[in-house]
């Protein structure tokens, strides 16, 4: 209780200061001008992420307890210097639930697999309609007198408006990914401001963060939510066939990510470098290819094979690349493989799910395709 209660108010502390420092731009080391301002969009962001965050392991934990499973109470994982050392956080590494006793009956790992998503689902919905409701106008975002911002300074300033048609942003600038949900949401809000621009609204980039975490616990691999969804839903053979194949595609945009990020610019420096940075990639994904299919060689091979032919698609199609690669899944992928495993062990009594429970497995993979994007967040270019 102790640990738990430890880690959650350390939590708070970091999405604070992380969320403060988004919104402001303004490093908590470095000297900030406005504490008022610093202090109260870090505390609407901390509020609104870390009850998010809650809902969705309080809604495994009170399952499970229904169930009489024995769980350990949430464990939130402060992040709080991420801006500092990688230019940019969130403030945390999420939650984890120890779950201490194996599932029982197949029911038992749909309901408490899908009682955290759906908790935390509606948390975002919430969040993200106060910030809509709560916008300011597009000359809130004046304050930023950087030489990054100028071009969207100087259009706000003389149209009264964010841009629509064009994006008015440095290269490298930091951008969310936009998903069906939010892009939907957003159009009934005219004032809502670019998907590079959202991590300056504390609301809204709470809201975001929330849809994307409830996405990446309901990819459909391994133990994840989605993982338990898939292994109510169809059994342990297309469990498994379903996780390999998503996390294969994953392999192939984190590739396409790699190369026009990476390799590509390396290659033009120096022709040995990208070279070596190609076969180092392709011995990676072929070792992950190794590994997810039980060591099999055939289709290792296979993989590495369209891998290649992925990766030569990047350097013939830079532009095509730049806009579905993500280089963020490869570690992803790598956590999956390795770490999490792709397999979900079976239970003690397999039954077929009745149909309310299919009827809300399917709502719960609606939902993963309305907040899922393939490239959350990247460096414009």
């Amino acid at each position: 209780m102790k640990k738990s209660f430890s880690l959650f108010v350390l939590t708070y502390i970091s999405l604070i200061i992380t969320g403060a420092e988004n919104s402001t731009l303004e490093l908590l080391l470095l000297g900030v001008s406005n504490w008022q301002v610093w202090l109260y969009n870090g505390l609407l962001y901390a509020t609104a992420f870390l009850t998010f965050l809650t809902f969705h392991e309080f809604g495994h934990y009170i399952t499970a307890k229904k169930y009489g499973l024995e769980v350990s109470l949430p464990y939130f994982i402060p992040a709080p210097f991420l801006n500092y050392f990688a230019g940019f956080g969130i403030g945390t590494f999420g939650a984890v639930i120890q779950q201490r006793q194996a599932f029982a009956t197949t029911k038992q790992v749909f309901d408490i697999g899908m009682a955290g998503p759906f908790a935390g689902f509606i948390v975002a919905i919430i969040v993200l309609l106060i910030g809509f409701f709560t916008l300011p106008e597009p000359s809130d975002l004046l304050r930023f007198t950087d030489e990054g911002h100028k071009p969207l300074t100087d259009f706000i300033r003389e149209t009264g408006q964010f841009p629509t048609n064009v994006q008015l942003h440095f290269k490298g600038a930091l951008s969310l990914g936009n998903t069906l949900l939010f892009s939907f949401m957003a159009s009934f809000f005219p004032n809502t401001p670019p998907m590079y621009e959202l991590y300056h609204y504390p609301l809204l980039f709470a809201g975001w963060l929330g849809l994307f975490f409830t996405a990446l616990n309901l990819l459909p691999v391994g133990q994840l939510d989605g993982g338990h969804l898939w292994y109510a839903l169809v059994g342990e053979k297309w469990h498994g066939r379903i996780g390999r194949a998503f996390v294969t595609a994953m392999i192939f945009i984190s590739a396409l990510g790699v190369v026009s990020e990476l390799v590509a610019p390396f290659y033009q420096e120096d022709t040995l470098k990208g070279v070596l940075a190609f076969a180092l990639l392709t011995a990676v994904i072929g070792l992950m290819a190794y590994k997810m299919f039980k060591e099999q060689f055939s289709v290792a091979i296979f993989t590495t094979l369209m891998s290649l032919s992925v990766l030569g698609i990047a350097f013939l199609f830079p532009d095509f690349a730049l806009t579905f690669g993500n280089s963020g899944w490869v570690v992803w992928c790598f956590l999956l493989i390795f770490a999490m495993g792709l397999d979900h062990p079976p239970v003690t009594y397999p039954e077929s799910l009745d149909f309310k429970r299919k009827v809300l497995a399917v709502l719960g993979i609606l939902i993963f395709i309305l907040c899922f994007t393939p490239s959350p967040i990247f460096y414009t270019t």
